[in-house]
Parts: structure tokens; C-alpha cells; sequence
């Protein structure tokens, strides 16, 4: 008989996935959208953002429903076409569990991440980041 137990690593057993760019210009950031309501005109407005006044050569969007993982076809695609990442939006606990998992698995192949989400499920985000072994994954809220 196999007995397993329900927990992930504690914040002792995570490691560090922060990785950083020290410029964003000339670079390529991917974008995973889980067509929260308005999330669309925030993804289109960051992207906006982030090419006129961070020089950024493309933004790459994926729009995704909100429960679930993004295919893995596509978070390979992203992730070896992007040299950065932001993943949101978490703004209520499904959706927040769903994005930090997307969020882990890109910065797991070495590339930065950041997790878009709201300030009242920062928590929620972190412990979804640790149980996953994450210990410092970046959430902007």
C-alpha cells in the first residue's frame, strides 16, 4: 500500500526560480491572459506599455480560459519564443491557483516570471507558489 501526503514543500524545501532581465528593450515578452472580465483591455494596455516606453521588440499574447493550465504546446512555444513572462489575471481563488501554476511552470525552464494578480489574493498566490516549490515568485497586484 502507498500512502502519500497531501502537502508540498514548505518554504524551507522551495528554491528560488527569480530570475531577472536588466532591460526589457529589444526583448520579447509573452503574455497568458485568462479572459477575466476586462483582462483583455489590462493585456492590451501593459502590452501598449511596454512597447512605447520600454522599447520591448513584440509582445506575444495567449488568451486561455480561467480554470485550467495553458496547453503545453503553447507554454513551450512561449517559453522558448519569449525571454520573459506575465501571467494573470489572479484575481479570485480559482483563477489565482491556475495562474500561479502557469506562472511556475514557465519560470521552472529558466526564464523571469511575474504573476498579475489582485492585492486581496497575494496570499493565496504565494501559498499556491511555495506548495509548488516556488519561493519567490514576483506578484504584482
Amino acid at each position: 500500500m502507498k500512502v502519500f501526503t497531501p502537502t508540498g514543500p514548505n518554504a524551507a524545501q522551495a528554491k528560488s526560480m527569480f530570475r531577472s532581465l536588466d532591460s526589457v528593450a529589444g526583448k520579447v515578452i509573452g503574455i497568458i491572459d485568462n479572459t477575466m472580465p476586462n483582462g483583455n483591455d489590462l493585456v492590451d494596455d501593459i502590452d501598449a506599455l511596454l512597447v512605447e516606453k520600454y522599447k520591448v521588440a513584440r509582445v506575444i499574447k495567449h488568451r486561455k480560459q480561467p480554470k485550467g493550465l495553458t496547453p503545453d504546446e503553447v507554454m513551450k512555444r512561449l517559453t522558448d519564443e519569449c525571454d520573459a513572462m506575465i501571467v494573470g489575471m489572479g484575481n479570485s481563488g480559482a483563477p489565482v491557483s491556475w495562474c500561479v501554476r502557469d506562472s511556475v511552470r514557465a519560470a521552472s525552464t529558466g526564464i523571469p516570471v511575474v504573476h498579475l494578480g489582485t492585492d486581496e489574493f497575494v496570499a493565496l498566490g504565494r501559498t499556491v507558489a511555495l506548495s509548488l516549490g516556488h519561493a519567490d515568485l514576483p506578484m504584482i497586484a
